[in-house]
């Protein structure tokens, strides 16, 4: 078994301490062993300043005793460590005070080795389940986020959302390649998934490291091009958030890697591309269902183009812009004969015919779209948030996916009306926390889950950015304010 979680033990009796560090095989059980401590002070010394998984703890010690030690924690420490008391004291009183806690199992000295493993096997499930279902969430809030900033390469940026020292780039293909990225990848140090945009897909690939994404990633990209053309932007660290500028170098990559698409050898057109005030342009005109602006603002982006090619990649880049706003439901999403029309045409007349046939139907399906249900877009998504957001796996996606719109274009919706979705999300989900903790005796554990967040380091970071307080702190000023 992999050695994932790391193991402190907390007595203050030097035999029974060394007997429990003996006590198991802790690598088999996918334990790291971290060392000992004396009494929960030194033990709260260890925990604040390096990473410790599970704590295997007695409750009567010198300085500080193992409750008090998992209400120090508490406030300094997210997530908390898993608890295991071990205790001499047989006391329904400290029992009790050991469920409230939360602590996973209560036994009684002198240990047997069997009951420990037990228990520390089923620690290690649990550990294991959160640590899936952090993982899960962080993903989520990270693909709410690149899509919005897609959407509005503008906006307020929230550098805390990818882990420091990390780097990322983009994957772009016309056909989905997930199973084929998953296969290539598998999972350990790596985060990725796939962002739909209506006629196409968009893949975000992170790593702990440039090294490990040269060494990995890269590898896993020049196996998927023997099968499949793909476009990928260069790597950049986390504090670097052009996520648009990324999704751009994506398309050139493409292009660059059609060995069917037309020669770009003499002109390769790096400049021609819609500008971020050119795409709102547009998608202000779709909501409007203002077609002649639309086509006008078109034929104005056709103009620049001097040589066919540039025409060409023109072309190419009104298909993805509009592409993105294409329900994923709709059998648009799934057409991509278009393209394949696209790559064989030599003529500038061609491309003309093109437009009308594939470019303009596209366009009006999206005001199609817009027209019967305009009026209705935000209202439905508030209403849908409104009865799901204390669900932690609530997303931007699967808004759009209920109201069967794409992402991208539902981000918009949100930005018309001067809202931000993840902002909008996170502030009913502060709200009902601030509720419960005035209200409820619940521990910050389970005021996080109860108010939708689920992982509860990132939700003391958020109620602590939107209120100043960390929950701990808000629970007792505005309870001894009121």
């Amino acid at each position: 078994m992999t050695t994932i979680f790391r193991l402190l033990i907390v007595e203050d009796e030097p035999w029974i301490r060394k007997s429990l560090e003996k006590i198991l095989p802790w690598n088999e059980l996918g334990i790291e062993y971290a060392g000992c401590a004396r009494n929960g002070q030194e033990a709260f010394s260890i925990i604040v300043n390096s990473s410790v998984d599970l704590v295997i703890t007695d409750i009567k010690m010198p300085k500080m005793d193992g409750f008090k030690l998992m209400d120090s924690l508490a406030e300094y420490v997210n997530p908390t460590p898993k608890y295991m008391i071990i205790s001499g004291y047989d006391d329904f009183h400290y029992a009790k005070n050991a469920i409230k806690q939360g602590v996973l199992d209560y036994i009684l000295k002198p240990v047997d080795p069997k009951e420990l493993r037990a228990s520390v096997l089923k620690a290690v499930d649990k550990l294991k389940i959160e640590r899936s279902e952090r993982d899960n969430l962080r993903k989520l809030r990270i693909k709410d986020y690149v899509y919005e900033r897609i959407s509005h390469p503008t906006s307020e940026v929230n550098h805390d959302l990818l882990p420091e020292n990390s780097c990322y780039c983009f994957l772009f293909s016309i056909h989905s390649v997930y199973q084929e990225l998953s296969e290539q990848l598998g999972t350990p140090g790596l985060t990725y998934f796939a962002l739909p945009l209506g006629a196409y897909y968009l893949y975000f690939l992170m790593a702990s490291s440039e090294q490990a994404m040269q060494k990995r990633v890269m590898n896993a990209i020049d196996a998927i091009r023997k099968n499949h053309i793909i476009g990928i932007s260069k790597i950049r660290m986390y504090r670097d958030h052009s996520f648009y500028q990324a999704l751009k170098e994506t398309e050139h990559d493409y292009l660059l890697n059609d060995k069917n698409s037309i020669s770009l050898k003499t002109h390769m057109p790096y400049d021609i591309a819609l500008s971020s005030k050119d795409e709102i342009y547009l998608l202000e005109a779709l909501q409007a269902r203002e077609k002649d602006k639309i086509l006008h603002k078109v034929n104005q982006f056709l103009h620049t183009c001097e040589y066919f090619e540039q025409q060409w990649v023109a072309h190419f880049q009104l298909y993805l812009f509009f592409g993105k706003y294409v329900s994923n439901t709709s059998g648009f999403a799934e057409q991509v004969l278009w393209l394949h029309d696209l790559k064989n045409i030599k003529t500038s007349n061609e491309l003309k015919i093109w437009r009308h046939k594939g470019l303009e139907p596209m366009i009006d399906e999206i005001m199609k779209i817009e027209q019967k249900k305009a009026p209705d877009h935000f209202l439905q998504a508030v209403k849908y948030v409104e009865k799901h957001y204390l669900n932690a796996s609530l997303s931007l996606e699967s808004v759009a996916r209920y109201l069967n719109l794409s992402t991208p274009y539902l981000s918009n919706i949100f930005n018309a009306r001067g809202e931000n979705y993840t902002a909008y999300v996170t502030k009913k989900r502060v709200d009902k926390a601030k509720q419960l903790l005035l209200d409820s005796d619940l521990t910050i554990y389970e005021v996080s889950e109860a108010s939708g967040f689920n992982d509860v380091k990132y939700f003391i970071h958020v109620f602590k950015k939107e209120t100043l307080y960390t929950p701990n702190n808000f629970r007792k000023l505005k309870k001894h304010t009121f």
